[in-house]
């Protein structure tokens, strides 16, 4: 619904901003000549000419237009998008199309508060917003999933994350918070109801591996499900077709 409502919103100061340059919609049927940019600051300028490049030389229907400005839209880097169309020559050969941008403020920090277990560089390195980037809402929420999947590899499986944003002149602050849990790791992997392959044979098949001098035994719930359809995929390959995991029981200490 946002982008309807954006992209009607957006035809209507298009065709308003047009009708000033003349009242015979004399852009209509004329091809592109180029497409220029005024309020660009931190986006990477070769990127928007990449993304509009398609459309020069094209003739400017309602079709071409409604496809140019959802391309705009949808790189979403801009709070706000006003469209104008121009002469490209004194003839009114051409057209000249020209977008008057405000950007998204830039990412003026990362930071991490309340990680003990895991070094900030490691949390940073899992995330996708950067320090000078535009900030994104959406890619944010998705960094919060990445470092809690992150947690959940090193063996935190109760870890929490959120973040919050600070805006200053220069840009916004983005910090994620980690309430870590405690972390789980893997003492001792025992074996039931095995006969035909000893517990060592079955232990190589598993991904989850306990804890060693240079292992961590992290524990990771996933793991554990694919390790259950590890042990029975090996057991039927070595001809036991009737083979299943029934049970897997925890003790905690």
């Amino acid at each position: 619904m946002k982008r309807i409502a954006f992209i009607i919103a957006l035809v209507g100061c298009a065709a308003f901003s047009f009708a000033q340059q003349s009242a015979d919609d004399w852009f209509w049927g004329k091809p592109i000549a180029s497409v220029q940019w005024e309020g660009i600051k931190h986006v990477d300028k070769r990127e928007l000419d990449a993304t509009v490049h398609p459309y020069i030389g094209k003739t400017f229907t309602d079709e071409v237009w409604s496809d140019l400005q959802a391309r705009v839209y949808e790189l979403d880097w801009f709070d706000s998008i006003e469209p104008a169309a121009y002469p490209a020559d004194k003839d009114k050969t051409q057209v000249l199309i020209k977008f008057v941008v405000v950007e998204k403020p830039a990412v003026e920090a990362v930071r991490v508060s309340g990680n003990s277990g895991l070094r900030t560089s490691e949390i940073l390195d899992a995330v996708q917003v950067k320090s000078g980037d535009l900030y994104n809402a959406s890619k944010v929420k998705l960094d919060e999933l990445a470092i809690r999947r992150l947690y959940q590899e090193k063996g935190y499986p109760d870890a929490q994350v959120s973040s919050s944003t600070q805006s200053n002149p220069s840009g916004v602050a983005v910090t994620f918070s980690v309430v870590e849990g405690g972390q789980v790791s893997i003492k001792e992997l025992r074996f039931t109801g095995n006969s035909a392959f000893s517990a060592k044979t079955l232990k190589a098949q598993l991904g989850l591996k306990e804890a060693a001098l240079f292992q961590s035994g992290a524990f990771q719930e996933a793991k554990l499900e694919e390790d259950k359809a590890k042990i029975v995929a090996y057991y039927k390959s070595k001809g036991y077709i009737d083979a299943s995991v029934l049970d897997v029981t925890r003790s905690v200490s």
